[in-house]
């Protein structure tokens, strides 16, 4: 009964349908049911915090998500180039990543990668200084990536995120 208007709402509206108990939202042709502890707030316990990354692998963050760095002898992570202690933060808006061809608004990478409007301010960005060093595990600076010329240690980034039930 709430999902036909919900699929009948034009494509580039986000229709949301909220009680108690939940929510029921729609992104492109997706159906997203979510409980309360998925629509939590984002952020790290201490939101704008620092991550040592070396003695603490995981970081857990608000709502049930988590990020990790693990050793991966395949990993895409040169770890020998990456900051420790990393900042993480979330998206406020205006954020661009550095790309061999220019700079590129995170939002167009959030976009293409599927992630709905909503789901977007808890996507953790990782930085050293102003300088976003990787996005989650879906996007990392060229300048912190392993390539077949170091023999250094590497990693790779994991962000475990809560499951909300998509259909």
């Amino acid at each position: 009964e709430i999902a036909g208007p919900m699929l009948a709402a034009r494509v580039d509206a986000l229709p949301r349908v909220t009680w108690q108990g939940g929510e029921l939202r729609r992104h492109g042709d997706r159906l997203m049911a979510a409980l309360p502890a998925a629509t939590a707030a984002p952020g790290p316990i201490g939101v704008g915090g620092d991550w040592d990354w070396r003695k603490r692998p995981w970081l857990r963050l608000a709502g049930g998500a988590a990020l990790g760095l693990i050793a991966d002898r395949h990993g895409d992570v040169d770890l020998s180039s990456l900051p420790c202690p990393l900042r993480v933060d979330f998206r406020q808006g205006g954020e661009r990543l550095h790309e061999a061809h220019g700079r590129l608004p995170l939002k167009d990478l959030l976009q293409a990668r599927g992630i709905a409007p909503w789901e977007r301010a808890a996507v953790p960005l990782l930085r050293d200084q102003a300088r976003i060093v990787a996005v989650a595990d879906l996007w990392l600076d060229a300048a912190y990536r392993a390539d077949g010329r170091t023999g250094g240690a590497r990693g790779r980034l994991r962000w475990r995120q809560p499951s909300i039930g998509a259909a």
